[in-house]
């Protein structure tokens, strides 16, 4: 895939084509993984990490578990940076019901920092107001991952919202 360099015209001619170019990749590729277990998704992320960096993966899934789009951001050794408005918004295009968010220590440490703790909290109570399931967040070291659904800290966050309402 690359732009067609013939239809450019002017600067904004050249950023619809990167954009439609960067809509192929993201939502136009087919995943064939359905995730069933936790394990699913730390093999699957293993592939795609590099140690030496910090990466938030973000898979999008449908009804039935099945990645539907996936998104990979690049940090330094010590963090990472994505955006929940970004995540919705993906979400809400490619039809998604569920996040599982993943994301690697460079240093090896499997258990969670603080920022790690607080941001998914905060994921997954402000989108469970859009209807949309954080499912998981695995955090990934040397020998392992934590996981804060199998933790029990998603289905603590999730208790604490209900009864929430916009009525």
């Amino acid at each position: 895939m690359a732009i067609n360099y013939d239809n450019i015209k002017d600067e904004e001619s050249l950023v619809k084509e990167a954009v439609a170019l960067l809509k192929k990749k993201v939502f136009g590729k087919k995943f064939n993984l359905t995730v069933q277990s936790q394990n699913d998704i730390y093999n699957y992320a293993l592939t795609k990490i590099d140690k030496r960096y910090e990466i938030v993966l973000v898979f999008y899934l449908n009804a039935k578990n099945k990645i539907v789009a996936e998104t990979r951001h690049v940090g330094t050794i010590a963090q990472s940076l994505f955006y929940p408005r970004e995540m919705a918004r993906i979400a809400f295009e490619t039809g998604a019901l569920g996040i599982i968010v993943c994301h690697n220590h460079p240093s090896g440490d499997k258990n969670p920092s603080e920022v790690d703790i607080k941001t998914t909290e905060k994921l997954v109570k402000g989108f469970s107001f859009l209807d949309l399931q954080v499912l998981d967040h695995l955090v990934i070291g040397e020998n392992g991952f934590y996981s804060f659904f199998q933790e029990g800290k998603i289905e603590i966050w999730r208790k604490e919202i209900q009864g929430i309402s916009f009525k």
